[in-house]
C-alpha cells in the first residue's frame, strides 16, 4: 500500500513539473509588440467569453475592438471609484 502511495505521489510531483515547465515556456511576453494575437484572445475570453480562435478575421478584429472597449471602459470606471473611494477629485 505505501508503495503504492508512494508512487503516486511520485508521478504527482512529475506531472506537476511538466506542467510548471510548459507553463514558463508559453508565458506571455511583458512587451506590448510580442504575442499580440495571442492577447487579443485572451482580451477577448474574459472580456466576451467567446473564443477568439473560432471566429474569421472579420469577426476577430470586431471582438477585439469590442473587449478592447470594455476594458478601457472598466479600467476608467475602476479610477474613478477608487478617487472617489480615497476622497480625491473626480473630476478630469
Amino acid at each position: 500500500m505505501f508503495r503504492i502511495e508512494r508512487n503516486m505521489v511520485h508521478l504527482c510531483g512529475m506531472f506537476v513539473y511538466q506542467v510548471h515547465k510548459l507553463v514558463k515556456k508559453l508565458l506571455l511576453s511583458d512587451d506590448d509588440d510580442k504575442d499580440s494575437f495571442e492577447k487579443g484572445c485572451a482580451l477577448i475570453r474574459s472580456n466576451l467569453d467567446i473564443d477568439p480562435e473560432k471566429c474569421n478575421y472579420e469577426e476577430w478584429a470586431e471582438s477585439y475592438a469590442q473587449a478592447l472597449w470594455l476594458e478601457k471602459f472598466r479600467n476608467k470606471n475602476l479610477v474613478k471609484m477608487l478617487t472617489k473611494l480615497l476622497g480625491g477629485d473626480t473630476k478630469p
